[in-house]
């Protein structure tokens, strides 16, 4: 049986406590801000059973696992199935009591309500997180980085490069003239790669990471019409590298990186006794 550190005990006290939150706000929502003597004792009454059915919910769900700080769009749509399920288990929890005079819509705006405070203090937490990680990462020593790719591939890099001690990524340069003047996690888009050396000269930056993927168009595209620019261009590391290695060390462009298969391996042996 697994032991329950003090970071789940402080997750799970932080949910209930929102939990609480969200049912009396449901009360105050549903009675226009004026609940009666009679409805706030309803609602001191049945709080305990809206927790215990809501956290039976996110631990169907296995919500409590999840690490606030790094919390993803499949992590939100798992704590909305946790939330509809504890909110099924509730309604049945209060139901059974049969509470005359219990008004029942407060289930559902409970359940919206509960949504939005555990999924936004997932959110807050994590952009907090970043926030931090962001000012550390502007720290004077490292190394200045443009990266060039569509958005999608952009942001891939972004995340893989988080926590690099070496290098700041201060633009992107995408292939698409469009996307100039957005922000991938918070990282402008400069422009595009047709004036990459423009770019680099006026950002005052000689590397540039290509976050396309070996034997693309783009990556073939920006090693044969930069290459001689004066710009050192880098891509990630394999996935077999990244083992041998303790963060994303970049590296050069290969010419293996311009391929869009992996080399022939012939049979030798197989050809010998045809040949034979």
């Amino acid at each position: 049986m697994r032991r329950w550190h003090l970071g789940s005990f402080k997750t799970l006290l932080a949910d209930a406590l929102l939990i609480v939150l969200a049912w009396w706000l449901a009360f105050w929502l549903r009675f226009n801000f004026d609940v009666a003597e009679a409805d706030v004792r309803l609602a001191w009454l049945t709080t305990p059973l809206a927790v215990l059915g809501m956290l039976a919910g996110l631990s169907l769900a296995r919500v409590h696992r999840h690490a606030w700080r790094y919390v993803s769009l499949a992590d939100l749509r798992r704590l909305a199935a946790g939330v509809a399920a504890g909110a099924v288990l509730t309604t049945a929890l209060v139901m059974i009591g049969r509470l005359e005079g219990f008004a029942r819509s407060v289930f559902p705006i409970s359940a919206l309500l509960a949504l939005v405070l555990l999924a936004g203090a997932r959110a807050a937490w994590r952009s907090l997180g970043e926030g931090r990680l962001a000012g550390h990462q502007a720290a004077p020593g490292r190394q200045p980085l443009l990266v060039a790719g569509t958005l999608q591939e952009a942001d891939q890099a972004l995340r893989t490069l988080k926590g690099a001690a070496h290098w700041q990524v201060a633009g992107i340069v995408s292939p698409r003239p469009e996307d100039a003047g957005r922000t991938v996690q918070g990282v402008p888009v400069l422009g595009t790669t047709t004036v990459l050396d423009q770019i680099a000269h006026v950002q005052q930056i000689g590397t540039v990471l290509v976050a396309s993927p070996a034997g693309s168009g783009l990556r073939r595209e920006l090693l044969m019409r930069w290459s001689g620019a004066g710009l050192s261009l880098l891509t990630l590391p394999a996935a077999d590298e990244w083992l041998a290695a303790e963060g994303p060390n970049l590296r050069k462009v290969e010419l293996a990186d311009l391929l869009g298969r992996e080399p022939v391996q012939l049979d030798e042996q197989g050809l010998h006794q045809l040949f034979a």
